[in-house]
């Protein structure tokens, strides 16, 4: 069985895009350290690095089953 996930650092909408820019850069050269690399293998996960900040776009259909769930479970919005 394989699971795809992965992870994002979040920040407020207002959020200048420089800052999200820099932010992007920095965590990009943290997670190419060759020694931060074996991290995640050692735990059985694997890593492409950062992408671009648009690459975190939820595709509709993930969006259209997370929603189900958080109406489900009466999670609402913050």
């Amino acid at each position: 069985m394989v699971v795809n996930g992965w992870f994002a650092v979040a920040a407020p909408t207002a959020t200048p895009s420089g800052a999200v820019t820099r932010l992007n850069h920095e965590i990009a050269q943290y997670l190419n350290a060759p020694d931060i690399q074996q991290r995640p293998y050692s735990f059985g996960l694997a890593t492409e690095g950062a992408r671009k900040p648009e690459s975190c776009a939820v595709h509709p259909r993930d969006q259209d089953r997370w929603r189900a769930l958080a109406a489900e479970l009466d999670i609402r919005p913050q």
